[in-house]
């Protein structure tokens, strides 16, 4: 496969915004209480499934600051990437920016089982409660991104991540 300079400079992007995001807002993003706002970018994947990667590997990058570490690198960009993987599959053929974004949430959503599961195994918090915290924090980050995603939609600037 061979990727453009210009789809590559993208995923970059994206992935560093994501980590930036991320780092900034440090003590949001990790424990049994997450609003990871970077998870916005998420959506992203309703435009061009280049980003799948891209917000794949900021999450990666990101969890290396983790104080789970390693295991949280793999746990969380493995749950993240199989669940944009889906959630794309799922959504591809919607011709609806709305339905593919929902389409993807629910996926990303979902997918947070891994982590409240990581959380459960290693820092014994309890897997439910921990379940509903991170997937609400998800919800969170994923309803700002689907409004600035509309937002930009409307004023005709999403084609410039496409």
């Amino acid at each position: 496969m061979k990727i453009k300079t210009k789809e590559l400079t993208k995923m970059a992007l994206i992935a560093g915004i994501y980590v930036v995001l991320s780092l900034f807002t440090a003590p949001l993003c990790f424990g049994a209480i997450q609003i990871r706002l970077a998870e916005m970018l998420n959506l992203l994947v309703a435009v061009n499934k280049r980003y799948i990667i891209a917000v794949t590997l900021g999450c990666m990058i990101t969890n290396c600051f983790s104080p789970l570490g390693i295991v949280d690198v793999v746990i969380g960009g493995g749950s993240t990437f199989v669940a944009l993987f889906i959630g794309y599959h799922l959504s591809k053929n919607k011709p609806s920016l709305l339905t593919r974004m929902l389409i993807i949430g629910a996926c990303v959503t979902l997918g947070t089982i891994a982590v409240a599961a990581e959380l459960y195994y290693i820092s014994h918090l309890p897997f439910w409660m921990t379940y509903g915290t991170v997937a609400a924090g998800e919800v969170l980050s994923l309803v700002l991104g689907g409004v600035i995603l509309l937002l930009l939609k409307k004023t005709n600037h999403l084609k410039l991540l496409a």
